[in-house]
């Protein structure tokens, strides 16, 4: 009796961990870990699903910066502090608009016709480039997904 109930739980929680959100829609739950103010923050995000290598790049000052590249070519980034170029630093360099405060988003469409955007707060620059019309949903999704814990 008691084995037949904690399975009818068990598969009760299977369920509903195959059907939850971050399934559905198509994304999975990554971070961005920092200090700031002598405490370790995280910055968290949901990554369009698919396969992606996961690379990094850091520098002086904490300046750090997170990759995902995706089979298909297009590129998901985080960076902190950084004192290189994101994939679009060009892009918006190249809109003129360079001494605006707060927070600040740029965003267009490359000359091959694939989709850029590029949201800056704080000391955080995080972006996408390269993306398909078909996978710009999710890739706008995951940057709306992005908390400070």
């Amino acid at each position: 009796m008691i084995f037949t109930c904690f399975k009818r739980y068990f598969f009760l929680y299977i369920l509903i961990l195959a059907s939850s959100c971050s399934v559905i829609s198509g994304l999975s739950h990554k971070h961005f870990s920092f200090t700031k103010n002598d405490k370790r923050k995280k910055l968290v995000y949901s990554l369009p699903k698919g396969k992606a290598e996961e690379k990094f790049r850091v520098g002086e000052n904490e300046a750090k910066e997170q990759f995902y590249y995706f089979g298909d070519g297009s590129v998901f980034y985080v960076a902190r502090h950084i004192t290189w170029q994101t994939i679009n630093k060009f892009r918006i360099d190249g809109l003129g608009l360079k001494d605006q405060q707060g927070a600040r988003t740029f965003s267009g469409k490359d000359d091959k016709g694939l989709y850029w955007k590029e949201i800056q707060f704080d000391d955080f620059s995080i972006g996408y480039g390269y993306v398909i019309g078909d996978r710009l949903e999710l890739f706008n999704d995951a940057l709306n997904s992005v908390k400070i814990r």
